[in-house]
């Protein structure tokens, strides 16, 4: 099994270059993110740069996953049209809505064996906090995405933040930070997310972060092994 995973896009084309060096892939996962940049990155470009992952996805149907993160979830209806994060455009909103249902193609999470996607991580703590049972680390994609499904409010941003950027234990997988998530990882898993830019892929124990942008580098999983790959 081959898994490729790359980082946050924001409307850039890296993951074009990466699917070239990488074509026998078996898996390729995005960790979200695909809208809200800054200049001289337009609304056009990410949306451009959007649809053509949404075909990448229709043409590898069961070997590409869309995560959706903290920057995708807040155009959805799901967020209850209250969700507004640095970088929000009203033309991305816009777009959008003109693209009925969209959003039913991301997925909060994906796992291959005992590695866990998501856009940010899980804690012990949101799960306690939203009811979730205490499951084995092979169903934690299964139990995030149900919760999702049910109870997607419990992905919005946790207003008892007082550090206003994601740095709280009870933060979703779409937005607990990096040194948050360190201290109360769910057991058993090890944890490939974006959100949180690193310099080049960056492993802290189980977990690696993959949100690169402009560095080229990203994540490659071979028969259970993890990897930097470089462009």
């Amino acid at each position: 099994m081959k898994i490729i995973a790359v980082g946050d896009i924001h409307g850039r084309e890296t993951w074009k270059q990466v699917l070239e060096k990488e074509k026998d892939f078996d898996k390729f996962v995005f960790v979200g993110d695909y809208f809200d940049a800054f200049p001289p990155m337009t609304v056009d470009r990410i949306m451009q740069t959007f649809q053509e992952i949404l075909e990448f996805k229709e043409q590898n149907e069961d070997r590409v996953h869309l995560l959706m993160g903290n920057h995708d979830f807040q155009y959805t209806p799901l967020s209850g049209g209250t969700e507004r994060y640095s970088g929000y455009n009203p033309i991305t909103q816009s777009h959008l809505d003109a693209m009925i249902g969209w959003w039913s193609v991301l997925e909060p999470a994906f796992q291959y064996e005992d590695v866990l996607f998501s856009h940010a991580g899980l804690t012990n703590t949101f799960a306690a906090h939203w009811g979730m049972p205490k499951f084995a680390a092979a169903n934690a994609a299964y139990e995030i995405t149900k919760l999702f499904d049910e109870h997607p409010e419990a992905f919005k941003f946790f207003d008892g933040d007082t550090s206003r950027c994601g740095e709280h234990v009870k933060q979703s997988p779409f937005w607990v930070r990096p040194d948050t998530l360190e201290t109360d990882m769910y057991p058993g898993l090890r944890m490939v997310v974006g959100h949180t830019h690193a310099e080049g892929v960056e492993q802290r124990g189980p977990l690696f972060m993959i949100d690169t942008g402009k560095q080229g580098e990203y994540l490659r999983i071979e028969d259970g092994n993890i990897f930097t790959g470089t462009l």
